[in-house]
């Protein structure tokens, strides 16, 4: 079982306890034998706050990835990306 904090990704064996009570993760990925699932699934929707989304094969791999944007607004320059770095 592999949980996620932030950006980071923690693998671990949480007993279902710790599933349902702890709070520093933001998704479970569980790639293993079907027969465990139902408890995976019952430990996290007996957790209070935010649903915790359980990732149960590879394609939910895009999932696990962090994209970040940077965006320069350049309006008020006119949109003349030049005068900013001649200001900056």
């Amino acid at each position: 079982m592999a949980a996620t904090s932030g950006n980071t990704a923690i693998l671990a064996n949480l007993d279902l306890d710790t599933l349902t009570n702890a709070t520093t993760f933001d998704a479970v990925a569980y790639f293993a034998e079907d027969s465990d699932l139902r408890s995976i699934r019952q430990a996290l929707s007996a957790r209070e706050g935010a649903i915790i989304p359980l990732l149960t094969s590879a394609e939910d791999g895009a999932r696990l990835l962090v994209e970040r944007h940077v965006c320069i607004d350049t309006t008020a320059a006119g949109g003349n990306a030049t005068l900013m770095a001649q200001a900056g």
